[in-house]
């Protein structure tokens, strides 16, 4: 099937229909919409007023979802890029049509050469924007072909407020090392951070977004309900493990563990102890790292157990780091670190470093 490059009045119609239909939680993108350069610069240039309208509609109805009051983020002066963006995205949702080999490999290089002009989003009203687009397109990734996935990745590593919505999906690039230096296994898979310079620059850009309370909220009500499968521990324990090491951001790291110790925990019968909290992704923890042996299958499961235990690392960093366990939230027992306290005898790292509990004066304990 050829693709006919697109007219600027047909990506205008295109991308107004389908920004529309995401405000009304659909994902349409009925063909591909090749796009030649002079074409998308006088889109860039004098977008259609309605399709303007269509992409603040859009980032409306996703500000809603922070708070009853959109207008609390004020007026936000759009960058043209943003259209480059929703034209990326929709790219990406494009049913696997019958195509020839020609016509796939041309919509495959128009998508890398497109995102390659996008700049990253390193202000808040881009922030915003890029995801109020990518927030709901994203969960599309696991049905998605190989070349969009690999556009839609591309896309998450433009909007850094979206890769950590989506961790059980995504790994954000610029957190790779870290997991190299924290994680067995993972010298080898360290990503290009482009088009950050690195894990600093991603996190200059991200962190005063994160000192918004509606979108620290807003994270730590999607992290308490993403499931506690391997990639979620050990992405989030990335995340705030590498929120630890910038500095500055104690308070929000510990509302997310107070509010998972509340929400997360389950009470169990124990037949010499009576009624106890425990929390299903340090038991998985414990299983994987209490696998014993040598072989390749031993191995695999331990590792796969530290990135299980990763999630409560910069709990127990910031408890060694304060010098006790925290004192100014009530909710936030000795409970889950002493839970989790328990197994750092098991972790395998493969920094020289070793977290040590053995210090810390708990509730009833005296100090030594």
């Amino acid at each position: 099937m050829w693709i006919r490059p697109a007219s600027k009045l047909q990506v205008e119609e295109q991308l107004f229909y389908f920004l529309r239909s995401l405000c009304a939680g659909r994902l349409p993108a009925d063909q591909p919409l090749l796009v030649e350069q002079a074409t998308l610069q006088a889109l860039y240039a004098d977008p259609h007023h309605e399709l303007v309208e269509a992409l603040r509609y859009c980032l409306d109805s996703f500000l809603v979802e922070l708070g009853p009051d959109a207008a609390q983020w004020g007026e936000f002066s759009l960058s043209p890029a943003v259209l480059g963006m929703a034209l990326a995205t929709y790219n990406c949702l494009i049913p696997p049509v019958a195509q020839t080999d020609e016509a796939a490999k041309r919509l495959t290089q128009f998508g890398a050469a497109l995102v390659q002009t996008l700049p990253p989003a390193r202000e808040l009203p881009q922030i915003l924007t890029y995801h109020a687009l990518l927030h709901r397109c994203t969960e599309a990734l696991p049905n998605l072909t190989n070349s969009q996935a690999a556009l839609m990745h591309a896309l998450l590593n433009l909007s850094p407020l979206s890769a950590i919505y989506h961790l059980h999906l995504h790994t954000p690039p610029p957190l790779t090392p870290l997991a190299a230096e924290l994680l067995p296994g993972w010298k080898n898979r360290v990503a290009d951070p482009t088009p950050w310079s690195g894990l600093a620059d991603w996190l200059n850009a991200l962190t005063p977004a994160l000192k918004r309370p509606a979108i620290a909220t807003y994270l730590r009500r999607r992290w308490l309900t993403l499931p506690e499968t391997r990639p979620v521990c050990r992405n989030l324990g990335l995340f705030l493990e590498a929120l630890r090491r910038h500095g500055g951001h104690r308070a929000f790291i510990l509302d997310f563990y107070e509010a998972y110790e509340y929400f997360c925990g389950q009470i169990i019968q124990d037949p010499w102890c009576g009624p106890i909290r425990h929390w299903s992704a340090l038991d998985q923890a414990e299983r994987l790292l209490r696998t014993g042996g040598d072989n390749e299958v031993a191995i695999h499961l331990n590792r796969w157990g530290n990135e299980y235990f990763l999630k409560f690392r910069p709990l127990i960093q910031t408890v060694i780091d304060d010098g006790h366990q925290p004192t100014d939230y009530n909710l936030l027992t000795d409970n889950l670190i002493l839970a989790a306290g328990s197994l750092l005898d098991l972790v395998t790292e493969d920094a020289g470093q070793r977290l040590n509990l053995g210090k810390i004066a708990f509730a009833g304990e005296e100090g030594p």
